[in-house]
C-alpha cells in the first residue's frame, strides 16, 4: 500500500522529505474511470437505443410513458450491480488499494449507475449505430475530469462523476497515512479534493445519475411525438 502515496511529512521532518509522490492515487483513479466507462457505456445504450421503437408502439397505444421508463431503468440495476461487484474484485486483487472493499464497491457502483444514466442520455439523440461509440469517447473524456489534470477549468470538474468518486477514493486511500503526511493541508488541494465527505460524494453521484436520467426521459418524450401518436 505504501507505493501509493507518499507526501511531504509533517512538522518537524518536513525539511527532510524525499521526493514526495502524490499523484498515483488520482491517477489510478481516473484509470479506474476510464475503465469503468468502457465497461458500462456500450452495454448501457442498449436499454432505450434498441428500444425507441418499441417505446414508441407503447406510447401510441397509450400506455404510460414514464412506467416504461422507470420499468426499463429498473431492469438495469442488477445488470450494473453485478459488473460493478466484478470490476471490484478484479481491481481490488490488482490494484491493492488501501481503501476498504465494502468503499470501494460503493464507489464503484455509483459510478456504473452514472455511466448508465450518462449514456441512456446520449442515446436519445444519436442514432442506434452511432450511440456506443459516442458514449464510450465521452465517458472516457469525463474520466479526464476527475482531478488528476490540473489545468481543467474547475466548474467542469464539478459536475462530473468522476470527480466526486476520484474525491472518495483518494479520502478512503489517505487515511493511514495522515499522522505521517500533511494529506490534508498539501497534497489534497493539489488535486482539488476536500477529504472525509464521502456520503456527501456519493450523494453528489447519485444526484448527476438522476439527472442523466430526468434528461434522458424528456428528451425522449419530446423527441419523434409523430411516431408516439
Amino acid at each position: 500500500g505504501s507505493f501509493h502515496y507518499q507526501g511531504v511529512l509533517v512538522d518537524p521532518y518536513t525539511l527532510i522529505t524525499p521526493a514526495p509522490s502524490e499523484d498515483i492515487i488520482p491517477q489510478m483513479a481516473m484509470y479506474q474511470m476510464m475503465a469503468i466507462g468502457l465497461a458500462a457505456s456500450a452495454a448501457a445504450v442498449k436499454t432505450f437505443a434498441e428500444e425507441r421503437p418499441v417505446f414508441w408502439r407503447e406510447a401510441a397505444a397509450g400506455h404510460n410513458r414514464l412506467a416504461y421508463f422507470l420499468g426499463n431503468t429498473l431492469a438495469t440495476v442488477y445488470r450494473f450491480s453485478l459488473a460493478a461487484l466484478h470490476f471490484t474484485m478484479i481491481y481490488y486483487v490488482l490494484a491493492c488499494p488501501m481503501v476498504s472493499f465494502d468503499m470501494m464497491l460503493w464507489i464503484v457502483l455509483l459510478t456504473f449507475y452514472a455511466v448508465y444514466g450518462q449514456a441512456c442520455f446520449l442515446s436519445m439523440f444519436v442514432r442506434r449505430e452511432d450511440a456506443s461509440l459516442l458514449a464510450v469517447v465521452v465517458s472516457l473524456f469525463i474520466a479526464a475530469f476527475n482531478g488528476y489534470i490540473d489545468s481543467l477549468p474547475v466548474f467542469l470538474k464539478r459536475i462530473c462523476y468522476s470527480f466526486w468518486a476520484s474525491e472518495a477514493s483518494y479520502s478512503e486511500n489517505t487515511l493511514p497515512f495522515r499522522d505521517t503526511f500533511q494529506v490534508q493541508d498539501i497534497s489534497a488541494p493539489l488535486w482539488g479534493y476536500v477529504l472525509d465527505r464521502f456520503g456527501f460524494d456519493m450523494g453528489i453521484i447519485l444526484v448527476i445519475g438522476v439527472v442523466y436520467r430526468a434528461a434522458a426521459f424528456g428528451l425522449m418524450i419530446a423527441l419523434h411525438r409523430d411516431k408516439q401518436r
